[in-house]
């Protein structure tokens, strides 16, 4: 009787829900049709060798919803579930332990994603069909969205091997970057630097994964070589401070920088297993009322795991992020620490940069000349500080076991702000730079980093 009655309600909310497909398809196109003004301003720079990504603003797909089961749901009631509430197609999320996660697909109907949603929703509450603490936990929508910065294109001859460069053993830090691979060829790479999945290597896994395509090699064919960059910085720097590490790639973004909730979550969820730190140099902004981004499954998923770091890019809109919400960076969780950008002189803040007295935690320099090519973003900000952490892990003198004394340590080695502009500020009002900075670089008083 139940399930009746909710197939009922299932076709009674496709007319009475205040949002038809017509409107949201509406709302899609006037987004792709609005530029933001980091786009905007990268259009008026006049340089045809810069390629401006920046696609925070989530476009939701009318057909895909994301499903996280309880725990110890069994295949029976997730067979159940799908044929109750019409799914078309399902995907598992790959290489996920718990196997909670699921992508449904709903394909052809008069039903809108919206209503769909909201039965679901409803429906995740204890059920009397079901067995006792078996069912659905929570529902998103699925959303797609970009990398963003701005990036040069890097013209350099490369090749998509990279088994030579994994660990013939893990030790020290695991640190994660998802993002759009790595391209181990560039000359910047040398020795072994990747984590080894070694008995992890399930499903052909060697050290990270490849979510947009679906297999070992997490090569970057972004033409900027966002990752690639991103794990330069990280590994780099931790490399000549004789910081033990391995780099674990996952590649989440494809070719022109894009991916989706879907892939992004299942990247997280393989970081979360493995990694000490995670670097997420990526994020999308608040929907505007569609669903509700701050209590979702990836924040909750984070939060499970409230022992690794996560670092986050701010954004680069130059928003208030107490008052517009930029994800991941905005999840109320103390292991995310949201990064900012500096400028190039490291006297202020970056023109692009999000900024948010309580939302965004640290700024750190935001420019860096890769390969010879210019590039900026808060992208770049983030593996400044999750490089420093690691630094601080790795310090047997510095207390790093909790997140608190992370944040202290950062604190006190971080450099004041004085000279930033005052209504544009982080919370902890520190600047956070590479080591090898010297004094006459620092933005005002203070620090030993």
């Amino acid at each position: 009787m139940r399930n009746i009655q909710k197939l009922i309600v299932f076709t009674l909310l496709t007319f009475v829900f205040s949002c038809s497909n017509d409107d949201i398809t509406n709302e899609i196109n006037n987004t792709n049709e609005n530029s933001t003004l980091l786009q905007k301003n990268a259009n008026n720079a006049g340089n045809n060798n810069q390629a401006s990504n920046n696609y925070s603003t989530p476009i939701y797909s009318q057909n895909e919803l994301i499903i996280q089961y309880k725990p110890n749901t069994s295949q029976n009631t997730k067979a159940y579930l799908r044929q109750l509430y019409q799914v078309s197609a399902f995907e598992i999320c790959k290489h996920c332990p718990d196997q909670t996660l699921e992508r449904w697909t709903f394909y052809g109907g008069n039903i809108g994603i919206e209503p769909r949603h909201a039965v679901i929703d409803e429906g995740a509450e204890e059920d009397e069909d079901l067995p006792k603490g078996e069912g659905i936990l929570n529902v998103d929508y699925n959303f797609n969205f970009g990398i963003e910065n701005y990036h040069s294109k890097v013209e350099y001859p490369t090749s998509p091997q990279y088994q030579s460069f994994i660990k013939t053993n893990n030790s020290g830090l695991t640190i994660a970057v998802i993002d759009t691979g790595l391209d181990a060829s560039l000359p910047v790479f040398s020795g072994q630097f990747l984590y080894n999945a070694g008995p992890d290597a399930d499903g052909g896994m060697l050290s990270g994964w490849n979510f947009v395509n679906n297999h070992h090699n997490t090569y970057d064919d972004n033409d900027g070589k966002h990752g690639s960059v991103i794990i330069h910085q990280i590994t780099g720097k931790l490399t000549s401070l004789g910081v033990d590490h391995q780099i674990m790639p996952i590649k989440s973004f494809n070719a022109i920088g894009r991916s989706d909730y879907f892939t992004s979550l299942c990247a997280m969820n393989l970081a979360l297993q493995h990694a000490d730190i995670i670097t997420t140099s990526f994020g999308w902004d608040e929907d505007g009322g569609i669903g509700d981004l701050e209590n979702s499954i990836y924040s909750n998923l984070i939060a499970t795991h409230n022992d690794v770091i996560v670092i986050a890019s701010a954004g680069n809109n130059y928003q208030d992020n107490d008052e517009n919400m930029h994800f991941p960076s905005n999840f109320p969780l103390p292991n995310i620490i949201a990064t900012a950008a500096a400028n190039e002189d490291t006297d202020n803040i970056a023109w692009f940069s999000n900024y948010g007295n309580e939302k965004v935690d640290f700024f750190a320099p935001g420019y860096l000349t890769f390969l010879g090519y210019d590039m900026y973003g808060t992208s770049f900000a983030a593996p400044v500080v999750a490089t420093k952490i690691a630094v601080i892990m790795d310090d047997p003198m510095t207390p790093s076991s909790t997140i608190d004394q992370i944040i202290f340590a950062l604190v006190d080695e971080g450099y004041n702000c004085d000279s930033f502009t005052n209504s544009k500020p982080v919370k902890y009002d520190r600047l956070i730079k590479f080591p090898d900075h010297s004094s006459e670089e620092t933005a005002g008083e203070g620090g030993s980093y």
